[in-house]
């Protein structure tokens, strides 16, 4: 039989890996200042996320949805298919790409702004907002609309790489 101190160094042991693999994301350590590298790059990782859910040009539509997969945690990722707002499959996608060739569709994304409304969550994650206008065309007309993005980021554990383990589509 186990004593208590080593069953309590054991569950800490089994429990706080799984913990770390379950999230998906470690701590991210915010710097006071808005022009911190590291808070630079998450800015540029959601802006570049946002394209890559909102932009409709036949010519990337499919890269961008492929790109989903490693930008975006799986819970996220699944929640934002069953919505529809991504592409459930390959197929899918180059299905959409090709209609939005055949219908002349485009939405070009133009980001207005980045902000880091509040501090990091406590399981490490850093809350990135992302607004800007859509500009979304079909054959000779066009209408504009405004978006609004919230993400939660952290830091893939395997691939050290940003990942977007929460989305929230305020407004588009």
């Amino acid at each position: 039989m186990l004593s208590k101190c080593k069953a309590k160094k054991f569950l800490i042991c089994l429990i706080l890996p799984g913990m770390l693999i379950m999230s998906g994301c470690s701590d991210i350590r915010l710097k006071p200042t808005a022009k911190d590298p590291e808070l630079l790059a998450l800015g540029k990782f959601a802006e570049q996320v946002t394209v890559h859910l909102l932009a409709m040009n036949p010519n990337t539509y499919q890269e961008y949805q492929a790109d989903l997969v490693n930008d975006l945690a799986p819970d996220a990722l699944a929640q934002l298919m069953t919505h529809g707002v991504c592409a459930k499959s390959a197929s899918e996608a180059a299905k959409t790409a090709k209609t939005i060739e055949q219908t002349n569709q485009r939405c070009l994304i133009q980001i207005q702004s980045t902000s880091f409304p509040s501090r990091a969550t406590t399981r490490g994650l850093v809350p990135v907002e992302v607004t800007g206008n859509c500009v979304k065309s079909q054959g000779y007309t066009s209408k504009g609309s405004k978006f609004d993005v919230f993400y939660l980021i952290g830091t893939n554990v395997k691939t050290k790489r940003p990942i977007v383990a929460s989305v929230e589509i305020k407004q588009f």
